[in-house]
């Protein structure tokens, strides 16, 4: 079996994946193959918006930076950012070397770009980075490692691939193979090459929701306040969890609903993402969803009624914190339309619920409660939903920061947190 490797040596991300995989791979008993990729090639053969989505706002660029060393920072690497920028001479170099060098000299380039801070298009160090292999330099420059380059590259496109790192391996749901993206999707296929069908079912070391290996935090409660919108498939996701991991932890849960759409345009965001992303984002996107749903055990179908008006839904949920999952379930789950105040009303009184909450939900202190949570999120840095704050307080010690946290695939950082953990931004 082989578990295929694709990536950019610019990419900070491939960094942390490259970390990671080997030992993925010994784990499930692959072969691992690393294919060098070029990430401009890639963007430029999908079409579609080109820019990174970092790119659409200042509030999500800083939300994927912090991300980045938060990431880092929970597996105790180091990492510099920096500006992306072609890494195809360094690439030149990799796809150079003998096949059996390739892992060790990826390792030695990916730490010389990502945390000694080298330019992966200066000669001379790619040089003296060669030398410490035995190559020439001048095999970096031949068409061969040129047209190997692109040949990696022409693969991933074939499989979909979208961006790196992607990971690509045949499973027993498929068998011809399928592809990953994301170093943060490793636990989703490590699960899937173990045969794995969720969370449950994996060992306990790919679950990822308590960082337990990380030393234990100041003793103090923690709280969790949920930000979130109906809309989001992924705030569906997280919040089937949130409960789950706040109890874990013995963490005070609050809920705060939010109009994603006001949020997304106070931040400059497209108001529905999904619709901005090329055709072989937005496949995977759908592909995403249901592995994490999978994963995390809950059913989960996109419905035909989306994009979604939950304003209504939304005031609701701030008068009946009961009303919420019904009304997650309502959308995601049976495909009802929670925008229509009758499909609301009938949600309610199918869950024991008063139906006279959406009257109730008009009133000017209810919208205005709406409002005040929104732009709280945006104060707070939240750049989409859901968006977690973790406030750990220290009774008689030295206080904790607050973190905000963005995204369902981000309960490992969740759960550290809540542990008293605090990353370096």
């Amino acid at each position: 079996m082989d578990l295929e490797f694709h990536f950019d040596l610019a990419c900070p991300q491939a960094w942390l994946a490259a970390t990671a995989v080997e030992e993925v791979a010994l784990r499930v008993g692959a072969r691992l193959v690393w294919r060098p990729t070029l990430l401009d090639e890639v963007l430029r053969a999908v079409g579609g918006d080109q820019r990174p989505a970092s790119a659409w706002s200042p509030a999500r660029a800083a939300m994927d930076e912090r991300d980045l060393l938060r990431q880092a920072a929970l597996r105790g690497l180091p990492v510099t950012p920096r500006p992306p920028g072609s890494a195809a001479p360094a690439m030149r170099l990799l796809v150079a070397a003998p096949e059996p060098l390739r892992p060790a000299l990826g390792h030695a380039l990916l730490e010389a770009i990502h945390v000694q801070g080298i330019d992966p298009a200066d000669p001379v160090a790619l040089e003296r980075i060669g030398a410490g292999f035995g190559l020439d330099p001048a095999r970096a420059r031949q068409a061969a490692a040129e047209e190997e380059l692109r040949h990696h590259t022409q693969v991933a496109l074939e499989r979909g691939a979208f961006g790196v790192p992607s990971f690509w391996a045949a499973t027993a749901e498929a068998p011809q193979g399928r592809l990953w993206w994301g170093a943060d999707r490793l636990h989703l296929v490590e699960a899937a090459l173990r045969g794995a069908s969720c969370r449950e079912e994996a060992p306990p070391d790919l679950q990822r929701e308590g960082a337990a290996d990380r030393p234990p935090g100041p003793a103090g409660r923690s709280e969790l306040e949920v930000f979130h919108d109906f809309s989001s498939p992924f705030s569906y996701l997280g919040v089937t969890q949130a409960a789950r991991i706040a109890a874990r932890h013995e963490a005070t849960l609050t809920w705060r609903p939010m109009l994603l759409g006001a949020l997304f345009r106070a931040v400059g965001s497209p108001n529905v993402p999904i619709a901005e992303m090329n055709a072989a984002r937005a496949r995977y996107f759908l592909q995403d969803l249901q592995d994490w749903a999978r994963w995390w055990g809950v059913p989960l179908r996109f419905p035909d009624c989306f994009p979604v008006r939950t304003v209504t839904a939304l005031r609701v949920s701030l008068l009946e914190p009961r009303a919420i999952h019904a009304l997650y379930r309502a959308l995601w789950v049976e495909g009802r339309d929670i925008g229509q105040d009758e499909v609301v009303r009938g949600v309610l009184a199918a869950h024991g619920l008063d139906p006279a909450l959406v009257e109730a939900s008009a009133a000017p202190e209810v919208k205005e409660r709406l409002r005040q949570n929104t732009e709280r999120a945006e104060l707070l840095g939240a750049c989409g939903a859901p968006s977690f704050l973790v406030r750990t307080n220290n009774p008689g010690g030295r206080p904790i920061p607050d973190i905000l946290i963005w995204g369902q695939d981000r309960f490992d950082l969740v759960g550290a947190c809540l542990g008293g953990w605090r990353p370096p931004v």
